[in-house]
């Protein structure tokens, strides 16, 4: 009987080892997913920081095209007044001459047309000046 005592012993000693260890081994496995989750986590975060980057390259051209809008827009109304000014000037110049050969100047025809057309650019050419400022102003 003490040898049966003895065998016991010694069989519940191994096993309460064997769980020991496979206690430990779970644990480990455990340690093993918790960092396999952290080294996702990293990876997103670094494929957010290439894409970040990626956004940066392709958006500073763009950027520097905006301003160079910004730039065009605040100086168009200078280029507007002198076209409008010389177109008047001519006109006058035209009517002129006209007056001198005794002739209304509205019998040069499609030149004529064509200058009444063209007094009511400026407020076209204003409104695609503003209109394109308001989706200039928009953007980033």
């Amino acid at each position: 009987m003490n040898t049966q005592k003895a065998v016991y012993k010694k069989l519940f000693t191994e096993k309460t080892e064997l769980k020991t260890h496979k206690v430990e081994l779970g644990l480990a496995d455990d340690l093993e997913d918790a960092v396999v989750k952290l080294e996702r986590v990293r990876s997103g975060a670094y494929a957010f920081r290439k894409d970040v980057d990626t956004l940066e390259s392709n958006i500073k051209p763009l950027l520097k095209d905006k301003r160079e809008y910004e730039q065009v827009f605040k100086s168009y109304k200078p280029f507007l007044e002198k076209a409008e000014n010389e177109l008047q000037k001519t006109f006058k110049d035209v009517q002129k001459k006209a007056d001198e050969l005794g002739i209304p100047v509205s019998n040069l025809g499609v030149v004529y047309k064509r200058y009444i057309a063209a007094k009511k650019f400026k407020k076209e050419i204003e409104n695609f000046y503003e209109d394109g400022n308001k989706t200039l102003k928009s953007l980033i």
